[in-house]
């Protein structure tokens, strides 16, 4: 069966159906417990986080409008058969799952190279999707070592993407730095929106490009129901081992250095013009107006990821608590992974 642009939305709706049902979760519980036996960042709670989201998107609402977009761009080419050779990060579970996604849909050869931190979990999507059409079986590799590929894209720190700018950057690319994802408080944020806020910065750890690393706050702002909010709902970090560690060895050197901190218990607020945080530290920064916020938010566009906040004001801004639900269009770095796959080489 020939794979078209409309068979790929029904497949990939299938899989989203499948993320979501119980039959789906059984079948994935071995590569789950196994992930996290690899990484012990990666909790279970957090993998079925991720792909419960990744079910989600996939939904035939905006697969369906993602077809109607993409479809009536005329200067677009699917069905080119480039060899697309990926480089996924491996801060999160299933950080890849985008690219994956893009360069079937695109009607493209998807050539994986995953991070050693996350190489179970799209593997078994992977295999799911061909058992829902064994076309995709000769669309997709994962490799070692990547040799012959047409267009490359590749997401790391800012020390690795200079390394793939060296090495990559005379092939088509699209080259992913660090981000980091902020909020912007009122001060009038009601409980529930405070514990919305808390699943921003700590699922993941804080790992994600889309967590929390920084909140924006009023003058005057009044830290005791957010500390609160955090008490409430930190416990499922404030039990890792892991980041118990990292909290700590924050917590002693600060203090040896007489460096000020606010603790709320298993997260450190800290006054910073930075975006990007150490993990178990949460930065904040005074504003004064909005439009300090705007203007600022434009300023730093290369550094910022996601910006969430209720304000009505703060632009581009999604609402408290969905910072980690990205829809198919939200593209990391903002830039359209699927016009990019289906540009003409």
């Amino acid at each position: 069966m020939y794979l078209s642009l409309n068979n790929r939305v029904k497949d990939f709706a299938e899989l989203g159906k499948i993320l979501q049902s119980e039959n789906g979760q059984k079948t994935l519980e071995k590569e789950v417990l196994h992930q996290y036996q690899l990484n012990p960042w990666f909790i279970p709670p957090f993998i079925w986080n991720a792909l419960e989201a990744i079910g989600k998107m996939l939904n035939e609402r905006d697969l369906q409008r993602l077809y109607a977009f993409y479809s009536n761009k005329k200067e677009l080419i699917f069905e080119q058969n480039c060899n697309v050779a990926v480089i996924s990060a491996g801060n999160i579970p299933l950080a890849g799952f985008h690219d994956f996604f893009s360069v079937l849909f695109s009607g493209n050869r998807y050539v994986g190279k995953l991070s050693s931190q996350d190489h179970i979990l799209l593997p078994a999507l992977a295999n799911i999707l061909i058992g829902i059409a064994p076309e995709y079986k000769n669309k997709i590799t994962f490799a070692e070592k990547l040799s012959s590929f047409d267009k490359i894209i590749a997401t790391g720190s800012n020390n690795s993407a200079r390394y793939f700018d060296y090495y990559f950057g005379k092939y088509p690319h699209i080259l992913r730095r660090n981000r980091n994802s902020i909020a912007v408080l009122s001060g009038n944020e009601t409980d529930e929106e405070l514990a919305l806020l808390c699943q921003d910065i700590f699922l993941y750890f804080g790992l994600g490009c889309r967590s929390i690393s920084k909140i924006f706050i009023p003058e005057n702002y009044n830290f005791r129901p957010l500390i609160e909010a955090i008490g409430k709902n930190g416990s499922i970090i404030a039990d890792h081992h892991v980041y118990l560690n990292n909290l700590d060895y924050q917590k002693t050197i600060h203090l040896m250095n007489q460096q000020p901190f606010l603790d709320a218990g298993c997260v450190m607020l800290m006054e910073s013009e930075f975006f990007s945080s150490p993990i178990s530290i949460l930065f904040y920064q005074y504003y004064h107006s909005l439009e300090e916020i705007n203007n600022l938010i434009e300023s730093s566009k290369e550094e910022i990821q996601c910006v969430v906040s209720n304000l009505k004001g703060v632009r581009n801004s999604v609402n408290l608590g969905k910072a980690q639900i990205p829809s198919l269009f939200d593209y990391a770095d903002g830039m359209d992974t699927i016009e990019f796959l289906c540009t003409k080489l």
